[in-house]
């Protein structure tokens, strides 16, 4: 037997109200009684009505939805940036929609349009895009857009951000003042300006202590554990006299400790392993990697609010939030081994 969908007609029938009356009810308007609403709310469970979503946002111009594109959300820094910006806006009475353009300009692209055109309130960026086409920055200027790791300014956008390029000074300065001065900088790709930002940050102490910058690129668009196991053992088996590597992310630093494993390194005792982001996986017992951290969850509530307060007032002028990185030194640092 056929199912007929329970309308907004049936509900105001059942609880003898107008449809007007329930529309409020659904919209949350103040003028209604208080006695009224709980009895259309009731009405509304037992017939099991579904609002139409569409038809309210058309009518209050609002969806309360915010859409976050991200480069791949499998990431261990990425997914803990997703979850603490999900709770931030829930909190806000907002929800995610959460899209993936795995590194795909025009995928990346499609998704922004497919949001704007489903009328979310706000738009968070989490990529590692640089550029827009003309078209896009077009439409992304008429929907209030915060930025997360961009460079500022950015098209006019507001901006989360960590000092990428302080962080790669602080781990650089780190490992030197532990006597090391064999140090490459590991797994940096092209694609990422948070990454080239560390990269700038390594070699900029490098200069000040004078010694000769060292880098070991990562080609591929992905930065995993595997990526960086590859990459770590092709690499100290090139340059068989590194006491230390400072990885681009945790999962690179990871992976150079499984491949120093593989090959006979003890860490820290012949060479000393520096990450970057500080995720879950650092503190782990069995990994306890010394990392430089970003705030993450500071990030997240930030551009939350800021996206937030761009919602309210459309003509706000646009903020640019750059936090500081700080260390965070656990067990694969140490001095550097006595030759």
């Amino acid at each position: 037997m056929e199912r007929r969908t329970v309308t907004i007609r049936d509900v105001a029938k059942a609880a003898e109200v107008s449809v007007a009356t329930v529309s409020r009810v659904i919209t949350g308007s103040e003028h209604i009684t208080s006695e009224t609403k709980e009895k259309v709310l009731r009405v509304i469970s037992s017939l099991g009505y579904i609002p139409n979503i569409s038809a309210r946002t058309i009518a209050s111009r609002k969806s309360n939805m915010v859409g976050l594109v991200v480069d791949t959300p499998f990431s261990p820094y990425m997914s803990e940036i997703i979850g603490y910006i999900e709770s931030a806006l829930s909190r806000r009475g907002f929800d995610l929609i959460l899209c993936g353009a795995y590194y795909e300009q025009d995928r990346e692209e499609r998704l922004i349009s497919s949001l704007i055109s489903r009328q979310v309130d706000g738009l968070i960026i989490a990529t590692g895009r640089s550029s827009y086409s003309a078209r896009i920055r077009d439409l992304m200027i008429r929907v209030p857009t915060v930025m997360i790791g961009k460079f500022a300014p950015f098209d006019g956008h507001s901006i989360v951000s960590t000092d990428n390029r302080l962080g790669g000074e602080i781990g650089t300065q780190y490992l030197f003042e532990q006597g090391h001065r064999k140090v490459v900088f590991l797994g940096k790709r092209d694609v990422s300006n948070a990454q080239i930002l560390r990269a700038e940050g390594y070699a900029a102490v490098c200069s000040q202590w004078r010694i000769e910058p060292l880098f070991w690129d990562n080609p591929e668009y992905e930065n995993s554990i595997q990526h960086g196991y590859r990459l770590a053992k092709a690499c100290l088996e090139t340059h068989k006299d590194l006491t230390a590597v400072f990885a681009a992310s945790d999962s690179l630093a990871i992976g150079t400790i499984q491949a120093a494993d593989e090959l006979g390194l003890q860490i820290p005792r012949n060479l000393s392993v520096l990450g970057f982001d500080n995720t879950f996986l650092a503190s782990t017992p069995r990994i306890s990697l010394t990392t430089v951290d970003q705030p993450k969850q500071m990030m997240a509530d930030l551009a939350v609010q800021t996206l937030a307060e761009h919602i309210q007032d459309p003509d706000m002028d646009p903020k640019n939030h750059l936090l500081v990185p700080t260390l965070v030194e656990r067990e694969t640092c140490g001095p550097c081994p006595k030759k």
